[in-house]
């Protein structure tokens, strides 16, 4: 395995490769992610997603690690060698083609990397282009630990005021990551401006029947801990407005609203303990775009339950300790048993969607390390892995129990109890190095 080298040039990028192994069907797999690399970050406080890419769209990666080395005053013979250069063998459209039959289609995906300094930022472009051009109807689902920069929100209440449903999260000062005043300061200005345009321009915004919301990751729940965090979301999915937002009938129940009687027997033991009490910290930064008819045609379908029901059962295998060391999961274990479940629903779907519908529905999943923050637009390098199309649903449900469990608000005095505002010099300060946050 090579790791990405994220200590130059304020390289944040978190990403890892695994050479092509004959034991591999998938010939190498790459991990997308804003989260460190090692034990710390996977304790039960730390919140934060990766995403496995396996197939012809890898090869990108590996390309961008030798350039970024290129770039960092590497010589070319110093590169090393599962980075280098190499002819496609003969056969390697065939073997293209094959991974795409046996996915039955496969995923579109496109990697994205920010350079550092002043080199090209395509995350930047993809991500202004999702946030300016989705039709009205479009939910956005957008976590982030350092919400700080007003361009990327005065975008998002430009799309809500075509109609376009957005759902702000960030995390409150006991569940922030870092506890410095000035990225602190920054995310609560920002809330307060977006609060403020949530009250001033209500009727524009509810004339096209747009959604703007600020909401807060402010929990005491471990993050492995499935049910009670399944529970949690339940509730806030039966909030009026979030039904309006996403479109839910009123007589819906989530079926996961009694989850911790469908575990009875849940237990949680966590590869690393947290050397000191804390709540969780959110770090995850996700993109989810998704037509709000999705969730009608994922009820309506008879296998969604139970595909539900498995895909938690999964998860909480996952992290369940009564195993030995002789039983170890593999990560990829999941997905390889809900594959055919998977593709089966995604099926059930197409056949009961009408041809507006299908001909309407959005579905984007941007995952990596990039903020929405001015530094990762500006300085930093970052990745990010776009996914598109109806392969993009790997994250709805993480997507829908995030924003399900998220405290939401829409009072100034509220926001600055979770969130606290600062005055005099380290609010100035903070505005000062707005950049550099």
């Amino acid at each position: 395995m090579v790791s990405w080298p994220d200590n130059v040039m304020r390289d944040h990028r978190k990403i890892s490769f695994y050479d092509i192994t004959e034991d591999d069907p998938y010939r190498g797999m790459a991990m997308y992610s804003g989260m460190g690399i090692g034990e710390h970050y996977m304790g039960p406080t730390w919140e934060d997603r990766a995403v496995m890419l396996q197939g012809p769209a890898a090869l990108d990666m590996k390309n961008a690690a030798r350039e970024l080395l290129l770039n960092q005053g590497f010589k070319p013979d110093e590169i090393p060698h599962p980075l280098r250069a190499q002819p496609l063998a003969e056969d390697y459209w065939d073997r293209v083609q094959a991974v795409i039959d046996e996915f039955e289609g496969g995923a579109r995906a496109l990697e994205l990397h920010n350079e550092t300094g002043y080199l090209p930022k395509p995350i930047n472009v993809a991500r202004a282009v999702l946030f300016t051009l989705a039709p009205p109807g479009t939910v956005m689902i957008l976590p982030d630990s350092l919400w700080h920069a007003p361009l990327w929100a005065s975008m998002l209440v430009g799309t809500c005021l075509r109609g376009g449903r957005v759902l702000i999260i960030h995390p409150s000062q006991r569940n922030a990551p870092g506890q410095a005043f000035m990225t602190l300061s920054r995310a609560n200005e920002l809330y307060e401006r977006l609060i403020i345009i949530q009250h001033e321009m209500a009727d524009e915004i509810a004339a096209v029947k747009g959604q703007l919301r600020t909401g807060l990751y402010d929990t005491d729940i471990d993050v492995a801990n499935l049910p009670a965090r399944l529970q949690a979301s339940a509730e806030g999915l039966k909030l009026p407005w979030m039904r309006e937002t996403l479109e839910i009938p009123e007589d819906w129940e989530p079926m996961f609203a009694n989850a911790e009687e469908m575990f009875p027997d849940f237990d949680l033991e966590y590869a690393i303990e947290d050397v000191e009490v804390r709540r969780p910290k959110l770090h995850l930064k996700t993109n989810m775009f998704v037509s709000a008819s999705v969730l009608q045609l994922l009820i309506a379908t008879p296998e969604w339950p139970a595909f539900v029901r498995e895909y938690m059962e999964q998860r909480v295998l996952d992290v369940m300790s009564e195993r030995s060391v002789d039983e170890y999961r593999d990560a990829r274990e999941l997905g390889r048993t809900l594959r055919q479940d998977f593709f089966n629903l995604l099926q059930s779907i197409e056949e009961r969607a009408t041809e507006e519908q299908l001909a309407t529905l959005v579905f984007y999943h941007l995952v990596g390390s990039s903020n929405m923050d001015y530094r990762s637009m500006l300085m930093d390098g970052e990745v990010g892995l776009l996914i598109s199309g109806k392969l993009a649903i790997h994250g709805f449900l993480d997507a829908l129990m995030l924003a399900g469990a998220a405290r939401w608000v829409d009072d100034v005095e509220v926001l600055n109890e979770y969130l606290p505002r600062y005055e005099g010099f380290k609010w100035k300060a903070s505005r000062w190095i707005k950049n550099m946050l």
